[in-house]
């Protein structure tokens, strides 16, 4: 009998050493970070990887973090909010504020990382001027990126909306306004827009008129991951706003490749 005792002691005691060393170690643990193409703070570069801003000011903020261990990889933008949910990604780094990403179970970074607004880009001698009110937009062409969210601003029955969808969509918009085939063109990311009328030359006699809006670019966690990451990862955000913003750090940034700036629309 003492033989038996002895035998389901050694048993349960080995049993439980398998259990402990079965469990993950918190060291082991990846800070696992998605991102997708968000022209033109996430673009595809010469030699077909995505950088850019966003990507390089995510970099300074983990340094801010300690530089844990981290994976930081794309995916298509649905994807990523699936593999989120599923808990195979911990955080998707640049995101707006949407019905989508307010479902239970996503959990945005309370600090911004920017604050956009949405604009226009129309003729220096355009009659439209801020701030706008839906009476200035009345019987206007209005060309918009196809893949972009229209706000209930610009969805009234008296503005004609122009859809430019494929490749090049900023060059596109643009050169509709240049060419008299649309009166504005509008872009939810107007700090995009800035960027590209401070920089490209060929866009001159052309201005920006911001509307009366604004998108919370933050980044977003799953329940749990939010638990695990968020706070530090709030933090280190915090303190290297504190430095350099994240709209000053794009308005100054040098871009490799500056066709490709634009983005592409699948619709």
């Amino acid at each position: 009998m003492n033989h038996l005792y002895r035998y389901l002691a050694y048993l349960a005691l080995l049993l439980s050493s398998l259990a402990i060393a079965a469990q993950p170690d918190p060291s082991d643990s990846k800070f696992r970070i998605g991102y997708f193409e968000l022209a033109p703070h996430i673009i595809e570069g010469p030699d077909g990887k995505l950088y850019g801003p966003a990507l390089e000011y995510a970099q300074r903020i983990l340094k801010r973090m300690g530089n844990p261990r981290y994976e930081l990889k794309s995916y298509p933008v649905q994807r990523a909010l699936q593999m989120l949910l599923a808990g195979e990604i911990d955080m998707v780094l640049f995101a707006a504020k949407t019905p989508v990403t307010s479902r239970p179970g996503f959990v945005m970074t309370e600090r911004n990382i920017v604050l956009l607004h949405p604009a226009l880009i129309v003729k220096e001698v355009s009659a439209l001027l801020e701030p706008v009110a839906t009476q200035d937009l009345a019987n206007i062409n209005m060309a918009y990126w196809s893949g972009g969210h229209i706000p209930e601003l610009l969805q009234q029955p008296q503005i004609n909306l122009v859809k430019v969808s494929g490749e090049e969509v900023y060059e596109r918009g643009i050169r509709m306004v240049q060419m008299g085939r649309a009166d504005a063109f509008f872009h939810v990311d107007g700090l995009a827009l800035q960027w590209w009328l401070r920089n490209r030359t060929d866009d001159k006699g052309m201005r920006l008129v911001n509307l009366p809006m604004q998108v919370e670019a933050k980044s977003l966690f799953s329940q749990a991951s939010a638990r695990q990451y968020r706070q530090q990862y709030e933090d280190a955000l915090f303190a290297e706003q504190q430095r350099q913003s994240y709209t000053d750090f794009f308005l100054n940034y040098q871009f490799e490749d500056t066709s490709v700036l634009s983005g592409r629309s699948s619709n």
